[in-house]
């Protein structure tokens, strides 16, 4: 005889999965039972995480709910009714609290009285917290003494599991990384120098912009461009310089075209920040000038020796991606699949960034793979280099995000542990808080999920 696991369909099914997949067998012939309301049967909200189990060898049953899914005696009805018509087909029976809304596993608990009181069969009570990443275990009434029990990393979701079950496309896998054998530090991580010409170079680069000017010619403007364009110039320019504009006609043209032609071509550098050629090389050579892939490769590495470093938290960790593509727009940096199937990524940034996008990406996140998943911004932050002509811009967007745009951030330091008490920044009044090194808030935003 095998197992029975009984689950009620929910728009967030990833909640259910970890309790089952701990303690179900596809070689027993284990099945699960999904309760469907009539909203969930609509939306087929069950399907993404009947085929993941399927995937597994463990097959899926569905019942209907008649009524409200709040209502204990619909739900009670519903399981109850499954039950006596297959008594003779199940051992004992697993019954998850995650889905539903609040009074729903009263009405499991009050279907499982018939199980255990009346035909003496072994019932279990499941319930897949999210931190602790582990599962709470209740023996035969759902008031007895509770068990916590780990998860077995290797019987739990995979991203794409994960996305399966919420109905998301993964576009790109991306890479798996091995945090058992974690790259050795670069000469980012140790060497204070070369940190600063790197963003020396990213600093310049970012303030000396494109190479031209994306205008189109005054031929290619629209009516409405054009009749603004000449108006400013008219209001603005002709009072400062007096310039002398023709009113109508090809001369009228002429002169506009000449005039958005100057503009186009006028490009504005700033001056050199003191990069040798011989710092040029060495940024070139450990792949530098392209900051931003290069510091989410940065960031991943970094992780990977944290989780190295702490067996603890690595066991909460069921995997590591990095470049993850997700349907039609997500592109995730760092993604850390957690144990109870909780996604944390990582979205590196080592420039300004828009609240807006970043609000879009947490939306995004949540609505692919749950909305207990969660996204922090890495960004990196010197305050040891806070002479450098860069470095208050730095300082600047660190506090946007922090403060004004309240973006849970992981700051990328220098060294660990950092220095304790205040930094100042040149021509700035007062101090500001030295912040924590990239290991002691990457360990804060974990630990909560360590059993």
């Amino acid at each position: 005889m095998s197992d029975l696991f009984v689950a009620v369909a929910t728009g967030q099914n990833v909640a259910n999965l970890p309790p089952i997949l701990q303690f179900a067998e596809g070689t027993r012939g284990d099945e699960v039972l999904w309760l469907e309301s009539r909203a969930a049967a609509e939306r087929k909200w069950a399907d993404g995480a009947i085929e993941v189990l399927r995937g597994r060898g463990i097959r899926s049953r569905r019942a209907p709910i008649a009524g409200d899914i709040n209502d204990p005696a619909a739900v009670s009805k519903a399981l109850k009714g499954f039950l006596k018509a297959r008594r003779e087909r199940y051992r004992a029976l697993h019954i998850v609290l995650n889905g539903g809304q609040k009074l729903t596993p009263f009405g499991l608990a009050l279907a499982a009285r018939f199980w255990r009181d009346e035909l003496g069969r072994p019932v279990r009570f499941l319930y897949g917290d999210d931190r602790p990443a582990c599962v709470q275990v209740r023996d035969r009434r759902v008031g007895n003494p509770m068990q916590e029990v780990c998860y077995d990393p290797q019987r739990m979701l995979d991203l794409e599991e994960i996305l399966l079950a919420q109905g998301a496309r993964l576009n790109a896998p991306g890479e798996t990384l091995d945090w058992k054998s974690p790259p050795v530090e670069t000469r980012y991580d140790t060497d204070m120098d070369f940190v600063r010409q790197v963003h020396r170079f990213a600093w310049r680069k970012s303030r000396v912009g494109a190479e031209k000017c994306p205008w189109p010619g005054w031929k290619d403007w629209s009516r409405n461009s054009r009749k603004r364009f000449s108006r400013a110039v008219r209001e603005r320019l002709t009072r400062v310089f007096g310039w002398e504009m023709p009113e109508n006609g090809d001369k009228r043209d002429e002169f506009f075209s000449g005039l958005v032609s100057f503009l186009r071509d006028f490009l504005p550098r700033t001056p050199d920040v003191g990069l040798s050629r011989q710092e040029m090389e060495e940024i070139e050579r450990d792949g530098w000038t392209h900051v931003g892939s290069r510091f989410e490769k940065a960031t991943a590495d970094r992780t990977l020796r944290f989780l190295a470093n702490r067996p603890e938290i690595a066991g909460i960790v069921r995997e590591v991606r990095c470049n993850v593509e997700v349907g039609g727009d997500a592109e995730w940096d760092v993604v850390l699949v957690l144990v109870n199937g909780i996604l944390v990524v990582l979205e590196c940034k080592t420039w300004r960034t828009e609240k807006k996008d970043l609000d879009a990406r947490i939306r995004m996140l949540q609505q692919a793979s749950g909305r207990l998943a969660r996204m922090y911004v890495v960004f990196p932050f010197y305050p040891a280099l806070a002479e450098e002509p860069w470095f208050p811009d730095m300082h600047d967007i660190y506090m946007n995000l922090t403060e004004k745009f309240r973006m849970p951030v992981i700051p990328y330091t220098f060294g660990n542990p950092p220095p304790k008490g205040q930094y100042t920044i040149p021509d700035r009044r007062g101090g500001f808080p030295w912040p924590p090194s990239f290991e002691e808030k990457l360990e804060r935003v974990l630990s909560p999920y360590v059993p």
